[in-house]
């Protein structure tokens, strides 16, 4: 008896030989059972055992076949050549659907021996790619900033829809060149997940350190922009406020605009504005929301979507902002790059 894996998320951006979408398929062999899709750009495996695959090398069934036969207590999986056919046997009968691997790119296919044998180049944790997930781009035209990029140079991870940008740092002495990792593998992340990556052809491999669950994905083949070139250093202000406080300021703010609002500094007390001005409608907190230091203006704007999202990944009870001008870009608690929009007195 031999092992094998079985799909538990397949997703995979491929087109067939005619230029057609490639519907979600299983590749079965004896090392490893793989899926295809056209969903995203990243596939998952998770190793369960059990099925005997002796007597053929391997085939391709759909993926919602696959998911009844599994159901269906199979235990043996059998190939007729002349018809083409793959059966699953359990002790309720056989299950029997047409091998559809004629026809499919070969690349689609990786043996398990590969990943198996791969060299890691550097560990990456699952909460760390998730926090990426509101800074990556939805906009297909560009789609380099529709991802994560390792920046091998610099040693960070970053992604950026050109409002807001983060950035992480990660280490690595294997890796000879960056990449950008499709934001599709954020979805089928596990929480709280370290995960081993390394390289297989055009691929990369994020293998789960403590089971055998591992995704696969192609990068992103485009140049990426020169954030570090935006990223700016030793800013002399600051403002400082706790997440709970803004946040709810936030919400309150976005009743009556939800295009800019206005972080406004009275005698370095922060207080939150917003205003819609056709409607005569405007918000202003009672009370100080945070304080400014070293900052000699009447405050800076920011889209509130934006500030949200950021305030929000950084999962702490106080955010530090890193201030020079109200027109220049802003660092929050060091990770993290907000644009500014222009400030209304």
């Amino acid at each position: 008896m031999k092992n094998t894996q079985l799909v538990k998320l397949k997703r995979v951006s491929k087109n067939n030989e005619n230029g057609h979408p490639v519907k979600d398929l299983a590749f079965i062999d004896s090392e490893m059972v793989s899926a295809v899709s056209h969903k995203s750009e990243s596939m998952q495996f998770s190793t369960t055992h059990g099925l005997d695959m002796s007597g053929f090398e391997r085939a391709a069934v759909g993926v919602d076949f696959l998911d009844k036969a599994i159901k269906a207590g199979s235990n043996k999986v059998s190939y007729d050549p002349e018809l083409q056919k793959i059966s699953f046997h359990s002790e309720r009968g056989v299950l029997s659907t047409p091998d559809q691997l004629s026809g499919l790119v070969e690349e689609f296919y990786v043996p398990g021996s590969e990943i198996n044998n791969l060299t890691y180049l550097f560990t990456v944790t699952s909460n760390d790619l998730l926090s990426f997930k509101p800074y990556m781009s939805k906009d297909d035209l560009r789609p380099a900033r529709c991802g994560i990029f390792f920046d091998v140079e610099s040693g960070y991870m970053v992604a950026t829809n050109g409002h807001i940008l983060r950035r992480l740092g990660f280490e690595t002495d294997e890796m000879n060149g960056s990449f950008i990792l499709p934001a599709g593998v954020t979805s089928v992340l596990s929480k709280n997940t370290t995960y081993k990556v390394s390289k297989l052809g055009k691929q990369y491999v994020f293998a789960d350190s403590q089971s055998d669950d591992t995704i696969i994905s192609e990068e992103i083949i485009e140049p990426y922009p020169n954030w570090a070139s935006i990223w700016p250093e030793n800013l002399p202000g600051s403002a400082t406020f706790e997440t709970t406080k803004m946040l709810d300021s936030l919400k309150m703010a976005r009743i009556v605009s939800d295009t800019r609002v206005q972080l406004v500094n009275e005698g370095n007390a922060m207080h939150v504005h917003s205003e819609d001005v056709d409607l005569s409608e405007e918000y202003h907190t009672d009370e100080p929301v945070g304080t400014f230091t070293d900052f000699d203006y009447k405050g800076i704007s920011f889209n509130p979507v934006y500030l949200e999202q950021v305030i929000k990944s950084c999962e702490s009870d106080e955010v530090t902002m890193r201030l020079s001008t109200p027109s220049k870009a802003a660092t929050v608690n060091g990770h993290s790059l907000l644009m500014p929009i222009r400030f209304d007195v």
